[in-house]
């Protein structure tokens, strides 16, 4: 084959490929294309992953119950002290990490917030939660760090709280970000 006839056949094939790799990224901007890619790359890594559970995990929310027996609520953020008692066991109890999933962005009682910053030292293994404010129409936003002071006592281990719900309600992103944190921390 003569090189001229070689590179006219290698040319058509990367001509091939770049105009179908064109058409696929045009199929994602979409809407319906791009949410199916968008859920898929969510699930994708949980096919090739290893089997696995987590046994030695708890999880403790803040049902009603919490609420009643605590007498919280719910217009108003919890009283940190509270925070402080669970941290204390959690970490008397051996926790290898704990994951706060509220903002601590404002300010408490500089009474209140240090003792949180001194228990979150202590335990060593906390990670706070990075709120993020969406600007509506302007496609950026903000992020809100925790106080410096909690920020500081937990080593700057902080973690984006966020969650997107696809049409079936499932918690897609925040699983596989949790999921991977656990597993990176476990080894």
């Amino acid at each position: 084959m003569s090189p001229k006839r070689k590179f006219l056949k290698g040319w058509r094939s990367g001509a091939a490929c770049a105009a179908l790799t064109a058409i696929a990224g045009l199929l994602c901007l979409g809407d319906p294309w791009r949410s199916w890619f968008e859920r898929l790359s969510y699930d994708l890594p949980f096919l090739f992953a290893p089997e696995g559970s987590f046994t030695n995990v708890i999880v403790v929310e803040r049902d009603q119950k919490s609420y009643d027996e605590l007498e919280q609520k719910y217009e108003q953020k919890w009283d940190r002290s509270l925070y402080v008692r669970l941290l204390d066991k959690l970490t008397a109890d051996g926790a290898k990490l704990v994951v706060l999933d509220i903002f601590l962005d404002d300010p408490g009682t500089k009474e209140t917030d240090d003792l949180l910053a001194g228990v979150i030292r202590t335990n060593g293994h906390v990670v706070l939660a990075l709120n993020y404010q969406d600007f509506k129409g302007l496609g950026g936003g903000q992020p809100s760090f925790p106080l410096e002071q909690f920020r500081k006592s937990a080593k700057e281990m902080i973690g984006l709280s966020l969650v997107y719900f696809d049409p079936a309600d499932r918690e897609r992103e925040l699983f596989t970000r949790a999921t991977k944190f656990i597993q990176a921390f476990h080894g």
